[in-house]
């Protein structure tokens, strides 16, 4: 592909109605254009078109500015030639040497490269793109943290499982313990080839010391070089004995429910079927996380029929189709019914799915997370949909104070009867109430004083509400009514 220093780069902006500024050209080498323009275009595209679609429209004479502005052509320029012109800046582009100069040799080059023009808002500024860049920053590091605490917990488990299973220290290795039936049996040799593999680790200090000592790498150690993807990998090709072990304590661990004697196994086998599954998923989840993807397309694939329907490709796990169908009555039994779980319809698996799953698990592992308050203040931060006014108060100390008379207000007792005997005796019945209403005044001064420099304000939030918010919402199924649900 062709090779654009900076000026062409911000150039090639411009040429597609982007507004960008002095001020945010001086950012541009910091954001750049790939990973904010490429990541995140799908929001802020209004339509998009083929070389068919390009060829039809010059040819009836439609968009003609828009194309000489998008492929930097000069005025003047016939049909004919500003399509071939086209056609030569598109292989350019992307590299690609025609069978000859004829025009269709050049239609039939770009469509191998199933080439799509994108037609952007005219209301979007590379500041738009910048601002989704960093808020999906800030999001997927509060996402890795709690999926990187699910992955830890699960390794727990596992090692947990063989501890109270009294294996031996080299379980992994012994092609014994896994499936090994003949339709299984290359996965079986993948995981110890994937373990074997974990032992030449160079860098794992556990590792050299064992090799150091001449002694056998045992699995706790190897387990915790593994990924969440690996870890998963291995224990489902482990036989069913510690299959089942290992993942009915993810039950326990990671959701409410209660595998008692009431439960037969039939619907075991589907809890710990659902369990692998989303584990599955958050897996995938987390490489995506890992190697700085956009969130917003999690399990989004390009619809090449129709731009405007967003067609959602699943992850290839077992039973993912009919996962899909009852995913939502299976969260209502892992974490109990909630306003989302209780919908009964098929239910896209998008951001909004794998952040409520990822919230769900470390919720039940811990009450007093603060994770929900993470991730939302993030959505506020960014203004990326219309949640709540954010308000402050500017003086800590005077609010504390203020509490603090507002207590001793309420522990104040009238003393009315001791009052009615002072009336009655005549002689210190004056004194008595001049007493209380000097207490009553000096608790409500105590009050006033610190009521006036306590201050409520709102916070002007940087941004204003995101402009693509429905957009935004078609990718990933997340909007402000999201969140009340998500409790």
């Amino acid at each position: 592909m062709q090779v654009l220093n900076t000026k062409k780069l911000i150039e090639n902006i411009e040429r597609k109605g982007i507004y960008i500024d002095a001020k945010d050209k001086r950012k541009f080498k910091r954001y750049n254009y790939y990973q904010v323009i490429n990541a995140y275009k799908n929001i802020f595209v209004d339509k998009i078109e083929d070389i068919d679609d390009i060829r039809s429209n010059i040819v009836n004479g439609r968009d003609i500015d828009r194309y000489k502005k998008s492929f930097n052509l000069p005025d003047g320029i016939s049909s004919e030639n500003m399509f071939i012109k086209i056609c030569q800046y598109i292989c350019k582009k992307y590299g690609r040497q025609p069978e000859s100069n004829e025009i269709e040799s050049y239609v039939k080059e770009i469509k191998k490269i199933d080439y799509y023009h994108h037609i952007y808002s005219n209301r979007v500024r590379y500041s738009d793109f910048i601002r989704m860049y960093k808020f999906e920053h800030e999001l997927r590091m509060v996402l890795l943290k709690y999926v990187l605490i699910i992955e830890e917990s699960l390794k727990n488990i596992f090692v947990s499982s063989l501890n109270d299973s009294k294996v031996s220290d080299v379980f992994l290795i012994d092609i014994g313990n896994y499936v090994s039936d003949s339709k299984k049996i290359n996965d079986t040799i993948d995981s110890i080839k994937l373990v074997l593999e974990k032992q030449k680790n160079k860098h794992s200090k556990p590792m050299e010391r064992k090799k150091y000592q001449k002694i056998y790498i045992p699995y706790w150690i190897i387990i915790n070089e593994l990924t969440l993807k690996e870890t998963l990998k291995v224990i489902n090709n482990l036989s069913d004995s510690y299959y089942n072990k290992i993942y009915l304590a993810c039950l326990e661990c990671f959701t409410n429910m209660k595998l008692g004697i009431n439960i037969d196994d039939k619907d075991k086998k589907t809890y710990i079927s659902k369990m692998r599954n989303i584990l599955e998923i958050i897996a995938n989840f987390r490489n995506l996380l890992a190697h700085n993807q956009p969130l917003y397309l999690f399990n989004v694939k390009d619809s090449k029929t129709s731009f405007k329907s967003i067609n959602y490709e699943y992850p290839k796990v077992k039973d993912q189709k009919s996962m899909n169908s009852d995913t939502m009555s299976i969260f209502a039994k892992f974490f109990g019914s909630d306003r989302y779980n209780s919908r009964t319809q098929n239910v896209k698996i998008d951001l909004s799915w794998i952040i409520y799953a990822i919230y769900k698990i470390i919720i039940t592992m811990d009450s007093n997370s603060t994770i929900y308050t993470e991730i939302i203040n993030i959505f506020n931060k960014y203004s990326i949909i219309d949640i709540k006014d954010e308000k402050i108060i500017d003086d800590f100390d005077s609010l504390e104070k203020l509490l603090e008379s507002i207590d001793e207000f309420l522990k104040y007792e009238y003393n009315t009867e001791q009052i009615i005997k002072d009336i009655e005796k005549t002689s210190r019945f004056k004194k008595s109430i001049k007493h209380e209403g000097i207490i009553i005044e000096n608790l409500k001064k105590d009050i006033k004083k610190y009521r006036k420099k306590v201050c409520i304000k709102k916070v002007s939030p940087k941004y204003n509400i995101f402009q693509f918010s429905n957009k935004y919402f078609e990718y990933t199924g997340i909007d402000k009514n999201y969140f009340n649900k998500l409790k």
